[in-house]
């Protein structure tokens, strides 16, 4: 690049700064095309111009990236976008935000939708970003979701209905594209694993499944009091069988025998649980654990804005969480 050209590039950089960027059309403003390429304004990098020095910035440094070029999360004025980069920031002509929402459906069972709150549930989450552009026109530019060792949004059951049914949905958090893309991205990998293993009931000949059930069967015949035609027994039948519909039609005659709630029985069931079987649990989780863990990465995002990994050494990771309300 000739010293001229060099110098007239500095100058008309410099003199935007200075002048607070005016977008007039009249003779002394140059219109967008008549800068330099963006090509162009990033050899400047290689010819160590003056425009970054006189700047108070490193000599050799990026103009398109100093001065406002694409994702930077910046609107910059049009005169420093069209002089120096030639092409237009999105970030002037969009706004952009994302949503997180939580959808579930009775774990365990082949039926769409939740049946109770006291039921365990699955949970699968998903986000979206949506932008709106200068034409005022909103476009969805990222959709992903995790199905958290379960089901995917949109999956029927054998009468057609939709597995998962929408149980919440966050605020709006605003954002640049490039920064809600990167925090799809982050997402994508929140999982409890590999720092804890995954507990399914499907596993039922594994060792540590087989203490959870007869935890839970000992306290069923304890503090479960059922009248007739149903009895105790047949509850922990239907519950060994995995005959789950079967099982929530018998608990229709049966209460806690100290008159809790089915809410607060299955609580209270799945925190002895826990409790008799110690630290055996703590390496496990379920997958309500993961959205959970998911969930407290979108509300440190909401709050600054930072993308983070998730730590997945967290205390959520550890020990099944069997019952979960967003």
């Amino acid at each position: 690049m000739k010293r001229h050209t060099l110098g007239l590039f500095a100058a008309i950089v410099t003199a935007a700064l200075a002048s607070g960027c005016s977008s007039s059309n009249d003779g002394d403003t140059l219109q967008p095309g008549q800068g330099p390429s963006k090509s162009g304004a990033r050899q400047g990098k290689a010819d160590g111009v003056d425009v970054c020095t006189s700047n108070a910035l490193p000599a050799g440094c990026d103009p398109c990236k100093e001065f406002g070029w694409y994702g930077d999360g910046v609107c910059d004025a049009d005169l420093i976008d069209a002089r120096v980069c030639a092409g237009p920031d999105p970030d002037c002509k969009e706004s952009c935000w994302a949503q997180l929402a939580w959808l579930q459906k009775d774990a365990y069972k082949e039926t769409a939708g939740r049946s109770s709150a006291a039921w365990p549930p699955h949970t699968t989450t998903t986000v979206q970003v949506h932008c709106t552009g200068a034409n005022g026109v909103d476009s969805v530019i990222a959709d992903a979701f995790m199905a958290n060792h379960g089901t995917e949004p949109g999956v029927k059951d054998a009468n057609g209905d939709v597995f998962l049914v929408e149980v919440r949905r966050s605020a709006r958090v605003s954002g640049s594209r490039e920064q809600l893309l990167s925090w799809v991205e982050a997402y994508k990998t929140c999982t409890c694993e590999p720092a804890t293993k995954f507990l399914s009931l499907d596993g039922a000949q594994d060792d540590v499944m087989k203490k959870v059930m007869t935890t839970v069967v000992t306290y069923v015949q304890q503090h479960l009091v059922c009248t007739a035609p149903t009895t105790t027994d047949q509850i922990v039948g239907l519950m060994q069988d995995k005959s789950y519909d079967g099982l929530l039609a018998a608990l229709k005659d049966c209460a806690w025998d100290d008159g809790s709630s089915w809410e607060a029985g299955l609580l209270a069931a799945s925190q002895t649980v826990v409790s008799e079987l110690g630290g055996t649990l703590d390496e496990y989780h379920v997958c309500n654990n993961d959205a959970k863990l998911q969930a407290a990465a979108w509300e440190s995002f909401a709050r600054d804005g930072a993308v983070k990994a998730c730590d997945n050494s967290q205390a959520v990771c550890k020990g099944p969480s069997f019952l979960y309300e967003p």
